[in-house]
């Protein structure tokens, strides 16, 4: 997906609109001398990242780590937040098909750059995209996420006399066909398929569900899948391959990430006319420290030279400290991001929408955005950011009420029979109160939602207990689907919203990213209208739609858009970013 992130989810790229905030000067300033001695950059991240395969690496942690090694076709600067080139010579060549095999779809035609090479030292070619997407579309791989985003690619035809120039075939109308087609990350077909196994499968042929099916009973595509799917391609360093600026020197799992620079990477040449391939620090090390106080001393100190996700109440003190003004650069810069709390709609004490309802009234977000937040969020209502033009303005937020969450958890059959002060009911004919476990982050906000929760909850009657596990064993959960309540973030891109890989009922699997259990016949049709109707005025209206069933249903309990809270090393010069994570070390130079 995005160099930075996303697919996935959304595919998922992760991202804001062209829309600034309230920040220092040092946005939008740069640096005007080369550092004339080796640079090293120290980045702040809350918990290890679990994975670097990309596809199957979804955590905003990962991607931050994967966009340094691997790179897309194409992606949003930045700085602009406008779509460039990366991989490829020019944005592609888009045309409408009026006849043949194709008619009625569009073609995107791109073209490597000449100097692109892998890591050991093999071109770049089409026939590692035409890869990449036959190892996607594969239902075994089982990699939904992407799956969703790169499923409108008809066929990828190669250049007969140049394997760097290829056209991409988009078989009907899709908001983000672009994107589609080049805004993720390519494989190099010789580390990861060194066989050649998937180049005997037509990729529109995996748009055929008898010969998808037959596809994935072929014995080299078992072969394929059995060895892409081991955990080496995930967390060893030897195994983590691509064409970026840097590679995985160390990973000391729970403790750091070393990423040193290529020497003579072939986009060195390229930087000054592609500003996407800017990468100058020759080291890159990303701590895991999960502790925001211990995180800010380090800023202090110097272990570390940039923070982003700083507490909004540390944030406050550190911005008018006399330390930060002579040392740091502090800033806050919009995201398209938003905070929300994950229910397990499959739970029997969740799946009733009126509980899920009544859990929403709980929370006095409110006045949480000015104690918790420090005014730096916006309340969301649902996945739309609220800077964005569809976002749906006459829904309101819903409010803390005390009295009508009883009433809902009444309704819902939920009530104190036994006098001990804790609703029950019976489910398959046991008595069962109701009990939250609840899995929390590192993140002060994280800790302390759930403990607002906690607290009200028992003016009402329901307990709240408190999980402080490992981030990796949370995932883990979250894809089994075996949790009943978390707290979690949600990155998005500067395009349109495409709500397929984290609403539709299809990403409702171990790997996909609808791990709430969401959906039904009426929103899945909905959100595949909504990919599909090219007019914004009409996509507009059934945006609205979407976010009103959400209103309704309540799958998860919305909270807040953030302004990131950002402090940086003033040793190092650099932009900040409306995208995630708010900044990008490689672009940055030491002083």
């Amino acid at each position: 997906m995005d160099k930075k992130l996303f697919l996935l989810g959304q595919l998922c790229l992760f991202f804001f609109l062209s829309f600034t905030s309230c920040t220092d000067d040092t946005k939008g300033d740069e640096t005007k001398n080369e550092a004339t001695t080796p640079c090293k950059i120290t980045a702040r991240i809350p918990a290890d990242p679990g994975g670097l395969n990309p596809v199957y690496s979804s955590s905003g942690y990962s991607r931050q780590i994967q966009h340094e090694i691997f790179l897309p076709l194409i992606e949003f600067d930045p700085d602009d937040l406008k779509m460039k080139p990366v991989l490829v010579k020019t944005l592609p060549v888009i045309e409408e098909i009026t006849e043949g095999e194709f008619k009625g779809g569009v073609s995107y035609t791109y073209e490597i750059h000449e100097e692109a090479v892998w890591d050991n030292g093999e071109p770049v070619t089409a026939h590692d995209y035409a890869f990449t997407v036959k190892m996607v579309l594969n239902p075994t791989t089982n990699t939904p996420g992407w799956r969703g985003y790169l499923s409108n690619i008809s066929d990828v035809k190669i250049d007969p006399n140049n394997d760097k120039k290829f056209v991409v075939y988009i078989k009907e109308a899709y908001i983000l066909a672009l994107e589609s087609t080049g805004n993720w990350y390519v494989y190099p077909e010789y580390h990861y398929d060194p066989n050649k196994l998937l180049r005997k499968f037509n990729i529109k042929d995996f748009a055929d569900e008898k010969k998808a099916k037959e596809i994935s009973e072929d014995e080299d595509m078992k072969a394929f899948v059995e060895e892409f799917t081991k955990e080496k391609y995930l967390v060893d360093e030897k195994e983590i391959v691509s064409c970026g600026p840097y590679r995985l020197e160390k990973w000391e799992s729970g403790v750091r990430l070393d990423l040193r620079k290529k020497e003579n990477w072939w986009g060195n040449a390229l930087m000054d006319d592609y500003p996407l391939l800017r990468a100058y620090p020759e080291e890159l090390v990303f701590k895991v420290i999960p502790e925001p106080a211990t995180a800010v001393a380090e800023l202090k100190n110097g272990a570390i030279d940039i923070m982003a996700e700083i507490p909004p109440e540390m944030y406050t003190e550190l911005k008018d400290s006399d330390f930060a003004k002579d040392k740091l650069n502090i800033s806050t810069a919009p995201l398209m991001k938003y905070y929300y709390i994950g229910l397990n709609n499959n739970s029997p004490k969740l799946e009733d929408k009126r509980v899920r309802k009544a859990l929403a009234h709980i929370l006095d977000l409110d006045k949480g955005k000015e104690t918790l937040m420090k005014g730096l969020a916006d309340r969301v209502v649902g996945p739309v950011h609220p800077l964005k033009s569809y976002y749906n303005s006459s829904i309101q937020p819903i409010p803390f009420d005390l009295e009508k969450a009883k009433s809902l958890f009444a309704e819902a059959g939920w009530k104190d029979t036994n006098g001990n002060g804790i609703l029950d009911k019976k489910i398959n004919g046991k008595l069962t109160e109701f009990i939250l476990k609840a899995d929390i982050t590192k993140t002060s906000l994280s800790r302390d939602i759930v403990l607002l929760l906690q607290q009200n909850g028992k003016k009402v009657g329901i307990e709240v207990e408190l999980l402080n596990r490992n981030f990796t064993e949370v995932v883990k959960d979250l894809k089994a689907r075996k949790y009943e309540l978390v707290m979690l973030a949600a990155v998005r891109s500067p395009s349109d919203d495409d709500f397929y890989q984290f609403w539709h009922t299809s990403s409702d699997t171990p790997r996909g990213y609808n791990r709430v259990s969401f959906g039904n016949a009426t929103s899945d049709q909905l959100i595949e209208d909504i990919r599909r109707t090219l007019d914004p005025v009409k996509r507009k209206d059934l945006y609205y739609e979407f976010q009103e069933i959400l209103q309704d249903e309540q799958p998860v309990i919305f909270l807040y858009a953030p302004l990131e809270r950002l402090g940086y090393s003033k040793r190092i010069s650099g932009k900040i970013s409306d995208m995630q994570p708010g900044y990008f070390p490689a672009t940055f130079k030491c002083n």
